[in-house]
Parts: structure tokens; sequence; C-alpha cells
């Protein structure tokens, strides 16, 4: 894929793009080299819940022409361990559909029409694409939404959107770094024309009545996104310049009690 700014990239080409993204980089913070060429050479097509239910409000709110093409749910009485549902599963996973259950389907198509005049009015994922200068490597990001203004926006679900909550939750997900990453590679395709110094995160919660509330990423949080996902970039560039992808240090280690255990 060439750098540069694509505005109606289907999802599936944009994924199918080998490059360094804002999961990789996530992925790669939080474990071993190892561990994440492991998680990198042997992707999982499972999926949870509030996985499913994340899709389907990005496609509600994001695709919506794609909705029902992307998604079928179960009939109420259909199980796919029974001789119908196996047939209609079949057929479904044939045509490339995503089977979300029934509940979930509905509970998200609730949930995203709650939240559809919310949001601002922008381009809808626009797929980036840059060369990083200090490693050379290729770099995609897809932000969810681009309004007028000075923000980049992305659509998150969490269980608690309470500021103690979200906080709590951006952290452990890493959101920081995709925030940072986001902006850094906008700017390097876009910010002389127009510039982004701004990260909010468009939250709602997956248990109803689907609370939404808008988080602006603070300087602090952005900053230490983009020291953690330089790290890890560098990090991703020397393991595969020297094709090595090391585990835990050999050293013996010390173990402690929990500070909690203390207490």
């Amino acid at each position: 894929m060439n750098p540069g700014v694509y505005l109606d990239l289907p999802a599936d080409q944009y994924h199918a793009v080998d490059a360094v993204s804002a999961t990789r980089l996530k992925k790669l913070h939080s474990t071993t080299p190892g561990h994440f060429k492991a998680w990198l050479d042997n992707p999982t097509q499972e999926t949870t819940d509030e996985m499913d239910f994340g899709s389907v409000v990005d496609a509600y709110l994001l695709e919506k022409g794609l909705l029902t093409s992307r998604f079928v749910s179960f009939p109420d009485g259909v199980d796919r361990r029974h001789k119908e549902g196996k047939r209609l599963a079949e057929k479904w996973e044939a045509e490339g559909k995503q089977i979300v259950k029934n509940r979930i389907f509905h509970m998200a198509c609730d949930a995203a029409e709650k939240l559809d005049n919310q949001l601002p009015v922008g381009k809808k994922q626009m797929s980036l694409f840059t060369i990083e200068t200090s490693t050379g490597l290729l770099c995609k990001a897809r932000p969810d939404l681009v309004p007028d203004g000075p923000s980049l926006w992305d659509l998150k679900g969490t269980h608690d959107a309470t500021e103690r909550g979200f906080e709590r939750t951006a952290y452990n997900m890493a959101y920081h770094i995709q925030a940072a990453l986001y902006l850094d590679l906008w700017n390097a395709l876009c910010g002389t024309v127009e510039p982004k110094t701004e990260f909010r995160f468009a939250v709602f919660e997956f248990e109803p009545p689907h609370a939404y509330r808008v988080f602006k990423c603070s300087d602090s949080f952005i900053e230490r996104g983009r020291q953690d996902y330089q790290a890890a970039l560098l990090k991703y560039a020397e393991c595969r310049n020297a094709n090595s992808w090391p585990l835990y240090p050999q050293e013996e280690a010390t173990l402690f009690l929990p500070v909690w255990a203390n207490k």
C-alpha cells in the first residue's frame, strides 16, 4: 500500500495491509517480543460478546449501509447446534457474514440508535498509511471520525464510563498509544493543511441504558502514549531486523509478596 490518505477503503482491505498499527504496538507494549510474535503468527478468529457488540455499534454508526451485509443473527428459537441452525450457520459463514447472538445484535443496534445523533459530523473511517521516518516501517491508522476542528475521534465500548472507571480501562487497554499514534500519523500526512492536536473518545456502556459520554485526552495522556508507542515501534524494528523475538529474561528473579498482601 502506498503512503497516503484513503477515503473509502473497505475495512477488510485496510486490515489486510501488513503494516504497523496501534493494535500491534499496544500488544508489544504489554508483553514480550516472543509472545507478540506468537500472537502475530497465530491470529485467532474467536470473538466475545463484547467484541461483537462493539463491532455492530461501529458498523451501525460508521458503515450503516454495510450493517446487514456484514452481520446476521439467528432468529428466535433457532440454535446452531441443531440441524436448521447448523445449515444457516454454514450458509452465512460461506457468505462471509459474522454471526452474532440475537440478543447482542439487537442490544447493540439499540445502543447505536441512541448514539446516532450525538456524534459529530465528519469523515468516517479514513485510512492513513505513512512511512515512519526513524524505522522506515509502514504504519497505518483508521480514525473512526474526522470532524472539522482540531480533534480525531474514536468510538469505544466499556462497562464503566465514569472518569475513574474509564481512566483505568483506557490505560490498561493502552488507548493512550492509539491516541498518540493516530495524531502523529494524521499530522505527518495532513498536518500542513489540517493539523490535529486533540483526541477524543466517544464512550458508550455495554449494559442498558447504554450511557454515553465524551473524553478529551489530556496532553500528558497523549505524551505518554507517544513515548510508549515509539518505544514499542523501536523494539519491533530491532526484533524484525535481527529476526530475534526474545521471551522473558533468563536471570533468576526474586519473588516478593504483592503490595496489597502487606497491608
